[in-house]
């Protein structure tokens, strides 16, 4: 059974919940009705029968995202950038999934800020499998051969900026404040900073930053980051 489980990598469910960012930014947590769709768009992800009977308004993206796979699957994770855009759109179709999903509309710092990140973590898995590889990575993965070192620490660096810049605007708009009947949001961006600078170490000095879910689960820095962050914007958007 432990290895099962193991087979099953429960770790890597993680990433569905970008599906609930929707949910906490549009101000939808108190609707049990649509806490509840974002429920079955959790469960979207685990069949084409979920995705048709009980996904909503969001049978397409299913279909996007098998899709998207399969093309992924038959050639183009081996296009250099390429290659690293498509894992990011698994993530984007996630956050659409519990956003038009459940009929609400995706803001653009939304789009922009998960557009960013998913890239930030895409590269920075690149680079961690090229200093795990080194010689053999082109083995591993075709794709690394056409990777350097010194390129992706420009990737990372030029969506890491993007990433913590485009949360920072979003936090002082005035849409934003308008929307939340708060200024203080901009209280969250040293959490932002914070997780983005800790997982850059651990990436650099530690070896790690190949699997962002595992990075979160075994480090308490950035666990507490993401919790500190989650909480206070809990506390501010009531």
């Amino acid at each position: 059974m432990p290895a099962l489980i193991h087979l099953l990598r429960p770790h890597q469910w993680l990433k569905n919940g970008f599906v609930f960012v929707g949910l906490l930014f549009g101000h939808a947590w108190h609707d049990p009705l649509i806490i509840g769709q974002a429920l079955a768009a959790v469960c979207l992800f685990g069949g084409s029968v979920l995705a048709v009977f009980y996904a909503g308004s969001a049978p397409w993206i299913f279909f996007a995202y098998v899709a998207m796979n399969i093309a992924y699957s038959l050639g183009l994770k081996h296009i250099v950038i390429l290659d690293v855009f498509i894992i990011a759109s698994g993530f984007m179709l996630r956050i659409l999934a519990g956003t038009l999903g459940l009929g609400i509309a995706p803001s653009h710092w939304l789009l922009l800020c998960g557009l960013m990140l998913t890239l930030f973590l895409g590269f920075a898995k690149r680079l961690a499998e090229l200093n795990v590889l080194h010689k053999e990575r082109a083995g591993h993965r075709r794709v690394l051969e056409y990777y350097t070192a010194p390129m992706l620490d420009q990737f990372i660096g030029i969506t890491a900026a993007a990433t913590v810049i485009s949360y920072a605007l979003y936090t002082v708009s005035a849409e934003t404040a308008a929307l939340h009947g708060t200024q203080q949001l901009i209280l969250t961006v040293p959490f932002v900073l914070y997780g983005m600078l800790r997982y850059l170490w651990r990436l650099h000095a530690q070896g790690g930053g190949g699997d962002a879910a595992q990075e979160l689960l075994t480090d308490p820095h950035l666990m507490a980051a993401v919790f500190g962050w989650l909480l206070l914007v809990l506390v501010l958007l009531r």
